[in-house]
């Protein structure tokens, strides 16, 4: 069966009874300029969710990758043990969405996650750039690649690599933390001998 269109998804979204998810319940979608705010990539699309305090994202594919949901749920399994400050916490869910369609109703599989604040790396730099004095902007500039320095080590010692590492994929908080998004190409060694399907 095809995945519901980004379109189809985006249109049932902000229907609370939609949203299959005990730990959604009370979070509603942060409203955008043309409907819910929204951030679609080349597999999935991410929606922020609050209940006011607090906000999570709710991941939803729009493109059938062969194998994703059993390779999800292990790579959320595998990191949840590590509990490694660089990836959020997160939750495969079978089931998660029900959307609306021009023919009727598809249920289809989701990921909750926790919701990262902060700045992808590119903007994060530029920014800085702009706005520091240029001593500020190099003590932070060092700062941020020990920082980097350490994540890889870290990562190496329990086998762990992220796979996409692009500049949109990395979330630098103002105290010049880390925190890794997109966990498609994510390699654990409980996926190991697997084929990457991303």
């Amino acid at each position: 069966m095809m995945l519901p269109s980004i379109e189809e998804i985006k249109n049932t979204i902000s229907e609370p009874s939609n949203i299959l998810i005990p730990k959604l319940n009370g979070y509603c979608p942060i409203p955008g300029i043309l409907g819910p705010e929204q951030y679609p990539g080349g597999f999935s699309i991410v929606f922020p969710f609050t209940n006011g305090a607090d906000k999570k994202a709710l991941r939803i594919w729009h493109k059938e990758i062969p194998g994703i949901k059993d390779r999800t749920n292990k790579i959320a399994q595998y990191l949840k043990q590590l509990n490694l400050p660089y990836f959020v916490e997160f939750d495969y869910v079978p089931g998660g969405l029900t959307v609306e369609e021009e023919d009727g109703q598809q249920t289809v599989d989701t990921v909750r996650m926790d919701w990262v604040e902060g700045a992808n790396l590119h903007d994060f730099i530029t920014n800085s750039k702009e706005t520091d004095t240029p001593e500020e902007f190099k003590r932070k500039m060092r700062d941020l690649a020990a920082n980097f320095k350490k994540l890889f080590k870290d990562l190496h010692q329990v086998g762990v690599s992220h796979g996409d590492l692009q500049h949109g994929n990395v979330v630098i908080g103002e105290d010049l933390s880390i925190k890794l998004v997109d966990y498609d190409s994510v390699y654990v060694p409980t996926i190991q001998g697997e084929q990457q399907i991303t």
